[in-house]
């Protein structure tokens, strides 16, 4: 009976140090891109003739290339894209 309950015991200590380590995963686990990649991609969406937002998860225009610059104005950045695409086609 003595050895049942230190089995129970050691079982539960083992689940409370699993559960702390699910825990304790780190936060951004995002991947770092190198400096030099996100130039030259950043120059390949400069030269689009399309226009390219780049949004966060609240949909806030963070990045404008130029083309959509001079299709939707110059202020677009920190706005919600559905504003932007709202107030254009309230102009149609």
């Amino acid at each position: 009976m003595e050895y049942l309950v230190i089995l129970l015991v050691i079982v539960i200590i083992y689940l409370l140090y699993l559960l702390n380590q699910k825990k304790n995963k780190p936060i951004n686990t995002a991947i770092i891109v190198n400096k030099r990649e996100e130039k030259t991609k950043r120059v390949i969406i400069d030269e689009l003739e399309d226009q390219f937002f780049a949004l966060n998860k609240f949909n806030i225009i963070k990045y404008a290339n130029p083309s959509a610059l001079k299709r939707f104005g110059s202020n677009l950045i920190d706005k919600n894209i559905s504003s932007v695409i709202r107030n254009l086609l309230c102009y149609f």
